[in-house]
């Protein structure tokens, strides 16, 4: 049967596939699904991938092709990063903001003039991209070129990005060029106060993933499946977080993992909040918490503390795939653990402050108290029973101060988990509706 897209998503611990017809078309149908461990391990991730297409056919009942293969991964361990800036709340944090959402994880931030022993912290943790940024446009200059005089010195052969004081970008550029270096450079992420532009540099790391991401554990073999760009897994959920809000308003998508929790919220400030916002926000927010795992990272989950969940339970039935009721009920439990702190990390507060005229608030962080959605996606949400509940914003608010979605929210999962799919989709073919696949996946039975 020859259709239009097969999807690939090479995952921490599953590969899952996934079959779509008539994507052009204003009656899009997603066919079947189908899954395989992932096989990094093994030292070749293709094993799985193969046969997991294998169990397509099967599933589908007769051999599926496809007009073309888009691919997704997050497989030994995604897209790691290392940032640096002028100072955190600034330049490093409009950095990281870009990072994140490009579907990276951050192992390293580091901020002011660099001195050798960060050179050491940020090689121990092997990123696949540096980038750094420092100064408004046309302001300071000598940290950041004190910075990239450090950096383009790094015994690594890894591409760089400058995101900083666009004065800079010509002296800069000879100094990597000098060494030998792989630089990129893009626009300022921070060029103004209280001006965020993350979005050039959010599409220069993904690109960027996509060029060196083949050097993984067999991904140059799987990458002859297909024309397009690998992306990373996070971005594609970005990427459909950010049409739902094109199309329904304001949502937050939270993606439980073996590994991570990611959270993506696309969403404004309320009205009230807007006026005591000290920071500036991107519309877009990703939040990676790289240890808020239900398989990979159980055990550090297990132990973390949260005062409203006293479960602590015997690891000795966790599987990557539960099938017992035993197994089932402890990843539900962990999954419950991960959201909760997930989201209270990423959700932003309201901050008190006396002041010589009295008591006044202040807006930190990323607004949610807006958000119309909650959407579950993942393995864990969407194959464990039962989880919408975990997502009613009754069993999420954590404490007045904490800027949560309100009781209106609604919550929804993301049942035929096909979010990161999509993403891949609208990612490659950004002019396509697929608001109804969204909605036949939220609105269909739980799993």
């Amino acid at each position: 049967m020859k259709i239009d897209i097969i999807t690939v998503e090479i995952g921490s611990t599953i590969t899952k596939v996934n079959a779509f017809n008539n994507i052009f078309t204003d009656n899009p149908i997603h066919i079947a699904q189908a899954t395989d461990l992932t096989t990094v391990e093994q030292g070749d991730v293709t094993l799985g991938a193969y046969k997991a297409l294998e169990n397509l056919n099967k599933i589908a009942g007769e051999k599926l092709e496809p007009k073309e293969i888009l691919i997704n991964s997050s497989a030994a361990g995604g897209l790691s990063m290392g940032v640096f800036g002028l100072t955190y709340d600034m330049t490093a944090k409009a950095a990281s903001e870009a990072s994140l959402g490009a579907g990276a994880i951050i192992k390293y931030i580091g901020c002011g003039k660099i001195q050798p022993y960060q050179i050491d912290e940020l090689l121990e943790t092997k990123p696949n991209i540096i980038l750094f940024a420092g100064g408004l446009d046309f302001g300071d200059t000598e940290t950041t070129y004190h910075n990239a005089l450090m950096l383009c010195q790094i015994p690594c052969d890894i591409p760089f990005i400058y995101a900083g004081n666009t004065q800079l970008i010509k002296a800069i550029t000879k100094l990597f060029e000098k060494q030998g270096k792989n630089l990129l450079v893009t626009k300022n992420v921070y060029p103004g106060v209280d001006e965020l532009d993350t979005e050039p540099a959010r599409k220069i790391i993904q690109e960027t993933f996509s060029k060196h991401i083949i050097h993984a554990q067999g991904m140059e073999k799987l990458s002859l499946l297909t024309k397009k760009p690998i992306i990373p897994t996070p971005y594609a959920v970005l990427k459909i977080t950010e049409k739902i809000y094109e199309t329904m308003g304001d949502v937050v998508v939270i993606d439980v993992g073996g590994a991570t929790t990611d959270i993506h919220s696309v969403c404004e400030d309320t009205p009230e909040h807007s006026a005591k916002r000290i920071e500036a926000e991107p519309l877009s927010k990703r939040t990676v918490e790289g240890d808020l795992g239900v398989f990979i990272n159980a055990d550090n989950l297990n132990k973390l503390e949260d005062k409203t969940i006293r479960f602590h339970g015997d690891l000795g039935f966790l599987k990557p795939m539960p099938d017992s009721e035993s197994s089932i009920a402890l990843s539900k439990n962990l999954a419950y653990k991960a959201v909760k702190l997930g989201l209270y990390r990423h959700a932003g507060k309201l901050k008190t402050v006396f002041t010589p005229s009295g008591k006044k608030q202040f807006v930190i962080g990323k607004d949610l108290s807006n958000v119309k959605y909650i959407i579950g996606t993942g393995g864990a949400l969407t194959r464990l029973p039962g989880c919408k509940t975990l997502l009613e914003p009754k069993n999420l608010l954590l404490n007045a101060e904490s800027l949560m979605p309100g009781k209106d929210a609604e919550s929804f999962i993301d049942n035929k988990y096909i979010f990161s799919s999509l993403g891949t989709i609208a990612f490659h073919y950004p002019d396509i509706n697929i608001k109804k696949l969204v909605l036949s996946s939220i609105n269909s039975k739980e799993q």
